[in-house]
């Protein structure tokens, strides 16, 4: 029987495997700028393997600070310290910091975890740099493109899988989509009982490749709010959220049924940094830009400084997610169901903004989260189409995205308000739903069915090759038994003329016998 695959999300979840773990924290310190380098600035920070050490600035050091402990280095302990100053050894380049970082929760993801990697720290500090990449890929990147790699080896598994990505950014406190040329800073951030808070309407794009990725990675950089700053040439103004969602399915060895299915999430998030206005020389719409960065990484703040306590101690404080948009949005990565990972960048000058970065980072640290995998064990038979049905509903779901697209831009622009929904909105919006799903589902079906498509075409060029065999092994038998023919009607051949030798040698025998008498003997 044919059962949509999107009513598989309803199933209960096969024995969840739950994992209580940490909260994972980096700290990654970048090299000097031109400008400090210029300056002869001196290194503040050292590190060892998991350990950063931070010694203060002379001027730093007031008189009135004349104690035993002033001007005495700081001493922080984390799950790994990334030396990307100088080329010394221990050196992290991006690569390494893949491999040291992305490496284990792609892998988490791809078990069915949702997971988070998010970069913190002040302007200029190689977060963007972390996350994004420049002359060399970063962790956003680079974890897109061992992801493809890793897909296209699952299907010698039996297994098919599909990524949809999503990009958004927080600015002042509002929510843009950041693929969508229309879109405005102002979609709402809704909550689900099951998936928690969610960004409403934000548009979704299944990718094949990471060629696709490229394509909505430079659509989203491009719109995204970045500034001139005293700190950074070019400082992001906004939080950004990458997210990719991962979906497996398992099939049987003939296709024709769904064994397993896996969802999850793995959201990439690049803050915006911590700043001072004094040290940013930001003013006016700069100015309000960074005190809402501030407010938001505030609050993140006291989320994390109240999730460390919690997890530490016996308190259950209630933790102000809602405070800001940022915590809201990241309420299941910070304290729910994801593995989580930060990565706390630090430039090697500035003691009083790295030390701020270090105490923040070291909260981070104490955090408990509890993931479980999302695996849904069934054995569901898959009626498959043919390629002609197959291209009907790629036309369809075409035009039921662009309709979509459609209805989107009309909410926007009627500017809603909460609790002000007209009839005309809330019908679109339930059309909206209906259109989506069935979206959905027509894509799982041209999934299953381009999968089987596949599985066919690889049984046929087998039994082709087997066919081609065949062909091989009778030419050379038929070629034998030509041989063998000749063979044959050399020996008949040679054997009547052994004949005919045969009846004259018998004709000769009786002559010379019939001539032979015993007289002649005895003359």
């Amino acid at each position: 029987m044919s059962v949509p695959l999107r009513s598989l999300a309803l199933s209960a979840p096969r024995d969840a495997d739950s994992n209580h773990g940490n909260v994972k924290v980096f700290v990654r310190v970048r090299p000097f700028l031109t400008r400090e380098t210029e300056k002869n600035t001196r290194c503040l920070v050292s590190m060892s393997e998991t350990s950063v050490t931070l010694s203060p600035e002379e001027k730093s050091i007031s008189s009135l600070e004349q104690t035993p402990k002033a001007g005495a280095p700081s001493v922080f302990h984390f799950d790994r310290a990334l030396w990307s100053f100088d080329e010394r050894d221990g050196f992290v380049d991006q690569q390494k910091a893949y491999h040291l970082v992305g490496e284990e929760y792609l892998q988490h993801t791809l078990e069915g975890y949702n997971t988070c990697i998010l970069a913190y720290g002040q302007t200029g500090s190689g977060k963007s740099y972390t996350m994004m990449g420049d002359s060399a890929n970063g962790l956003i990147p680079l974890i897109c493109q061992h992801l493809f790699r890793q897909t296209s080896q699952m299907r010698r598994n039996q297994v098919s899988c599909t990524v949809r990505v999503s990009y958004f950014e927080i600015y002042n406190e509002q929510v843009r989509d950041l693929l969508c040329d229309d879109s405005y800073a102002g979609l709402r951030v809704r909550e689900s009982p099951s998936e928690g808070p969610y960004v409403e309407n934000l548009s979704e794009f299944t990718v094949n490749g990471y060629n696709d990725i490229e394509k909505y990675f430079a659509i989203g950089n491009k719109q995204r709010s970045t500034a001139l700053t005293k700190m950074n040439n070019q400082s992001s103004r906004s939080h950004a959220v990458f997210t990719l969602s991962v979906k497996q399915v398992k099939f049987s060895e003939s296709g024709d049924e769904i064994i397993l299915e896996k969802n999850s999430k793995l959201r990439l998030v690049d803050l915006a940094g911590s700043e001072r206005a004094s040290a940013t020389g930001t003013s006016g719409v700069r100015l309000k830009e960074g005190s809402n960065i501030n407010k938001s990484l505030s609050t993140l703040g006291r989320v994390i400084s109240i999730l460390s306590a919690n997890s530490t101690s016996q308190k259950n404080t209630m933790v102000p997610y809602r405070d800001s948009t940022l915590t809201w949005i990241l309420k299941e990565s910070l304290g729910g169901n994801s593995k989580t990972a930060m990565i706390a960048c630090i430039a090697p000058t500035d003691y009083e903004e790295t030390l701020s970065t270090l105490r923040y980072a070291d909260s981070a640290k104490r955090i408990t989260t509890v993931a479980t995998q999302k695996i849904s064990n069934v054995h569901i038979k898959v009626k498959m189409e043919d390629k002609m049905v197959l291209d009907d509903k790629d036309f369809e779901i075409t035009a039921l995205q662009q309709e979509i697209l459609g209805l989107q831009q009309v909410l926007q622009r009627q500017g809603e308000k909460e609790g002000e929904e007209t009839a005309l909105l809330g019908m679109y919006r339930a059309k909206l739903q209906v259109l989506k799903r069935s979206a959905e589902y027509f894509e799982d079906r041209m999934i299953m069915t381009s999968f089987r498509n596949e599985m066919l075409h690889e049984r046929n060029q087998g039994l082709t090759l087997q066919l081609d065999g065949y062909d091989k092994n009778f030419a050379s038998l038929m070629r034998d038994v030509t041989s063998v023919g000749h063979t044959m009607t050399s020996l008949d051949r040679e054997l009547g003329e052994l004949k005919v030798r045969s009846v004259e040698f018998s004709d000769s025998l009786q002559r010379d016998l019939a001539a032979f008498s015993p007289e002649a003997v005895f003359e």
